[in-house]
């Protein structure tokens, strides 16, 4: 059956300018409810250096979340959004409370799922689950993995010493060989390797993959590569260090040297990822199809949903801002 001009202007309008509309409105009212936190994880992203790869992020997200409206996109408010975004919310309201800005500042990219979840369906939330997941990876409060992957480091450091026969004292983050003290502080950690090569790792798994396991271990492939990479660049410069006495220049700046090794690990690893894209064609399914019910009872079941996500999203920061909470 053939669909009249008007019938195919009210469907792009349900499934397109309604849905766009509505996430509008509501990340309008998430913006300033959560303004303060926001804000900070903005400071964070100018002002700390692990964390300067956010902006750059975020245009990654927004450019994967339009790759995915243009496959599948509609509006099919889903009631089952509201009680984990309430979740989301009390949760950011706790790390408020308890100043425990890990959880604060982690809520922030699930409340935004729990948005497109609510507003545009069950369906297409799932679309973006790699998205968000790049986006919570330039979240602030990663620093908490920094003594895990020093201790990881200096452990690793500590046996290949050995191996290669150059005699070393290991304690806690201290490494002493005949010629000097090496320290691993936290930005000798990796940690900010690891979050780069996650990024790229679920970026790539996004775009170029289609099986889930496939994606997996592209996202592990990159990640032990951030790690190996920086085990190379802390063995090396001690290695470096103790037979120069302490006086190659890399002793004072060891920055570039440090992603130099970090962008060749991850080319091989690129290199071997590519062996796996096929650039298969996407799956074929019904995603995309959504039967517009005009009925005015549907329309405002539907609009009901979106305005029980709003008062979700905004009654707690708004109650702990009027002093409720």
């Amino acid at each position: 059956m053939t669909m009249s001009y008007y019938d195919a202007a009210h469907l792009f309008v349900a499934q397109r300018i309604k849905p766009i509309f509505f996430l509008l409105v509501t990340y309008s009212l998430f913006f300033v409810a959560y303004f303060d936190s926001i804000n900070q994880v903005l400071s964070k992203w100018l002002n700390d250096e692990l964390y300067s790869h956010g902006f750059l992020t975020l245009l990654v997200f927004i450019y994967l979340y339009f790759q995915k409206t243009k496959q599948t996109f509609s509006f099919e408010p889903s009631i089952w959004a509201i009680a984990p975004t309430f979740v989301f919310s009390a949760l950011w309201l706790i790390g408020v409370l308890t100043d425990i800005q890990l959880i604060e500042f982690f809520m922030l990219p699930c409340l935004i799922g729990g948005v497109i979840w609510g507003i545009v369906g069950d369906k297409f939330a799932r679309k973006i689950f790699i998205p968000l997941c790049i986006l919570l990876l330039a979240t602030p409060g990663w620093g908490v993995l920094n003594p895990i992957l020093q201790h990881m480091a200096v452990t690793v450091v500590g046996y290949t010493l050995d191996l290669i026969r150059i005699p070393a004292l290991i304690e806690n983050i201290y490494v002493t060989t005949p010629y000097g003290q090496f320290s691993v502080e936290g930005g000798c950690s990796g940690l900010r390797y690891l979050l780069v090569a996650g990024i790229l790792g679920l970026t790539y798994a996004e775009l170029h993959l289609e099986k889930k396991w496939k994606k997996i271990m592209a996202f592990i492939s990159m990640v032990f590569a951030a790690l190996v990479s920086n085990w190379v660049r802390v063995g090396a410069l001690i290695v470096i260090g103790n037979q120069t006495q302490m006086q190659h220049s890399l002793m004072k700046e060891h920055e570039f040297f440090g992603w130099i090794i970090f962008l060749i690990m991850c080319l091989v690893v690129y290199f071997f990822l590519r062996r796996w894209d096929k650039f298969e064609e996407p799956v074929n399914d019904d995603d995309h199809e959504c039967d517009y019910n005009s009925a005015p009872t549907a329309k405002k079941i539907e609009i009901l949903k979106v305005i029980m996500l709003m008062v979700t999203v905004v009654l707690l920061p708004m109650s702990y801002s009027l002093g409720w909470a």
